[in-house]
């Protein structure tokens, strides 16, 4: 029977010194140098930083548990918290960007709004509302304008409707409408720009220069050569600042 060595019949103990323990400072105070320590003499798997702070102090956490340090790791839980405090934070910072960003749009959208002048809105409800009445009249009494207008051009009018024409031909009250009626009318027909314009007027009370250079694709002179004319001859009142002429009754 062969017997072996106590080398060969036991593993071989590893002994270290204690210059070979890396030098720690007191674990109550513990430095991210420390702690890198520790990890690399446990050989512990290193921490991924893609994870995020808490992860990473999950993750020591972990490792203080096995090392049975308990009031570092209370330290590490009161640090976690405030992790997720500043975490909340930032989303709440975030929050308030998106709601800084809608409240200046809102205030350029009130800017905008609020330079509106109240003279402005009347001149528009007042041109949309004759715009309006004219539509409605000539919905409702479209067979009486379409006598009229036959009468204007002499071609062939109901009986009734003619008796009522000669009336109001005849009224002092109505002095002259039928004639004003076909002045107008013969306006409609005209090339003349001025005449265009006139009838312009009439229909909606104001107009903004810039629909009217639009409209009739007119050079700015031009237009304000025919302007002024009218506003020299009192037809119209010109607002320079809101670019408008307003009819003169």
């Amino acid at each position: 029977m062969s017997t072996s060595s106590p080398n060969n019949q036991y593993p071989k103990i590893e002994v270290t010194s204690l210059k070979d323990i890396p030098p720690l400072h007191d674990l109550t105070n513990l430095s991210h140098s420390d702690i890198k320590n520790i990890l690399d003499f446990i050989d512990f798997p290193p921490l991924s930083l893609k994870k995020g702070e808490k992860c990473e102090l999950l993750q020591i956490k972990e490792v203080l548990f096995k090392l049975n340090n308990n009031q570092t790791v209370i330290l590490l839980e009161e640090l976690i918290e405030s992790v997720d405090r500043i975490n909340n934070l930032k989303k709440l910072e975030k929050e308030c960007d998106v709601l800084e960003i809608s409240l200046a749009n809102i205030k350029v959208e009130y800017d905008e709004i609020s330079s509106l002048k109240k003279q402005d809105l009347e001149t528009e409800l007042l041109s949309l509302n004759h715009a309006f009445n004219d539509k409605q009249f000539e919905t409702k009494h479209y067979h009486l304008l379409n006598q009229a207008y036959a009468f204007i051009n002499q071609e062939p009018v109901n009986k009734n409707i003619l008796n009522m024409f000669y009336f109001v031909k005849k009224n002092d009250k109505y002095e002259k409408i039928i004639e004003k009626c076909a002045l107008i009318r013969q306006m409609e027909r005209s090339n003349n720009l001025l005449a265009k314009l006139f009838l312009d007027l009439i229909c909606q009370y104001t107009l903004k220069i810039e629909d009217i250079e639009r409209k009739y694709k007119l050079d700015q002179v031009t237009l304000l050569k025919i302007v002024y004319g009218m506003t020299n001859n009192g037809i119209v009142s010109y607002d320079k600042e809101r670019g408008i002429i307003t009819f003169r009754k």
